[in-house]
């Protein structure tokens, strides 16, 4: 009795000590996201565009999450415009660091939190992209795309 007591106590601790350390989508984007784009998502005049663009993300339809899974392995370098804001010297490093896990989780707060739009992307998204990432060029050309 004292040993299932004993298990018990030890599982309960487990369980609840790695529910406190089991990151977010709104916990990994402040600590990966939110230096550039701000921690509303609204990005920064001339460094970082905003992440709160529902036409954009509305405009990329079923595509989305490939379009952010090829930012967010890859990086984004160059420029583009956003809501009539000029971003000439874009450098987005990529945030290949995370796990796809972590990127789904990022991508469904950026998707669902900051831009009310009902998606939701998977590791396995992430996991394909990073397997054969689009070009730069492929990357672009959605955005072109979705914003017409």
């Amino acid at each position: 009795m004292k040993y299932s007591a004993g298990i018990f106590c030890l599982a309960l601790t487990l369980l609840a000590s790695s529910a406190y350390c089991a990151d977010t989508g709104k916990d990994l984007f402040l600590n990966n996201c939110a230096a550039c784009h701000q921690s509303n998502g609204n990005g920064q005049a001339g460094l970082a565009p905003p992440l709160t663009n529902r036409r954009l993300w509305q405009g990329m339809g079923d595509g989305r999450t490939q379009y952010i899974a090829g930012v967010a392995l890859t990086g984004l370098v160059g420029k583009i415009v956003s809501e009539g804001e000029t971003y000439s010297d874009l450098a987005m490093p990529p945030q290949n660091h995370l796990s796809d896990g972590e990127l789904a989780l990022v991508a469904n707060y950026i998707f669902n939190d900051l831009n009310g739009i009902d998606t939701h992307a998977a590791g396995e998204d992430f996991a394909r992209t990073r397997a054969a990432p689009p070009s730069h060029a492929k990357i672009m050309m959605m955005r072109d795309a979705a914003l017409k």
